[in-house]
C-alpha cells in the first residue's frame, strides 16, 4: 500500500473530474471504490491510464460504440474490472494507430505520490497539476 494513499487517492479524483467534466463529492463510498481500483491492479493503475481510458471511452461514445453511461464514476472506478478490460482495449486500439500517443515525463510511473508529500493535495490544487501535466486537452 503506498504511504500516502489519502493524497493519492484525492488526485485520481480530480483527475477523473478533470477528465469527465463531472463534479462529484469525494466522498467515504468513493473514497473505498478507489482504494479497491487500485488494489485490483496492484497500484499499478496510474493517471495516465484513467486519461487513456477516458480518452478512449470518449472515442467511442462519439463514434456510437458506447454510451455516456460508461464514464459514470461507478461503471468507470466502482467496477475495476470492466476498467481493466477497457484500459487492455484502449491500449490495442493505441498500438494500432499511426500516431505515437503524447506521454508525460516519467509516463512509466506507478500511481503512487513522493513519500516526501504530507499535506493532502486541495482537489482544485490537484487538477490544476493534472492539467499542467497532461495538458488542458490531453
Amino acid at each position: 500500500m503506498p504511504p500516502n494513499l489519502p493524497q493519492l487517492v484525492k488526485a485520481l479524483h480530480a483527475a477523473y473530474e478533470a477528465r469527465t467534466g463531472y463534479k462529484i463529492a469525494l466522498n467515504m463510498m468513493r473514497e473505498r471504490q478507489w482504494r479497491e481500483w487500485l488494489q485490483w491492479a496492484d497500484y499499478a493503475w496510474t493517471e495516465t491510464g484513467l486519461a487513456r481510458v477516458i480518452g478512449y471511452l470518449r472515442r467511442k461514445i462519439a463514434k456510437g460504440d458506447r454510451n455516456d453511461g460508461a464514464l459514470k464514476f461507478g461503471n468507470l472506478i466502482g467496477q475495476p474490472d470492466h476498467f481493466e478490460e477497457d484500459l487492455n482495449l484502449a491500449v490495442e486500439e493505441a498500438a494500432k494507430s499511426p500516431f505515437k500517443p503524447r506521454r508525460a515525463e516519467g509516463g512509466g510511473q506507478r500511481s503512487e505520490p513522493p513519500a516526501e508529500e504530507a499535506a493532502p493535495l486541495d482537489p482544485a490544487d490537484a487538477a490544476a497539476r493534472w492539467r499542467e501535466q497532461f495538458g488542458r486537452n490531453a
